[in-house]
């Protein structure tokens, strides 16, 4: 897979120039739970989920998928599989969770907020 990567700092820079992006946190159920922690304003998409999800992402904002494996597997292959779904502005985040949080950026409290698994979820 030929995913597009940011960086830690890169994603802070768009954040923090107030720049449209929509964060998903796909990581595995079993690291997701252990973690009482996400990247600010994330949604959750447990990632064998993306197909019951695409009505509920925004496709005009950037997307930054991030997940908690080496190499960013889990979270290139939700892109991947957003990419072909003909979401375009797609990207991994390189060192995902942990390279976030080892780069010292600011993570908030997990939140239920859900992309799929949860019919009451609405888009905020």
């Amino acid at each position: 897979m030929d995913v597009p990567r940011l960086s830690p700092q890169e994603l802070n820079a768009f954040l923090r120039q107030g720049e449209p992006v929509t964060l998903i946190d796909a990581r595995k159920q079993e690291a997701w739970a252990h973690s009482d922690r996400q990247l600010p304003g994330a949604l959750r998409l447990e990632p064998e989920h993306v197909a019951d999800a695409l009505g509920a992402i925004p496709q005009r904002k950037a997307i930054v998928v991030y997940c908690s494996c080496p190499d960013e597997a889990t979270s290139a292959q939700v892109a991947e599989n957003l990419r072909q779904r003909n979401f375009s502005n797609v990207f991994a985040l390189r060192g995902g969770f942990d390279g976030w949080v080892r780069a010292g950026l600011p993570t908030e409290p997990r939140s239920e907020h859900r992309l799929s698994g949860e019919p009451s979820w609405a888009p905020m």
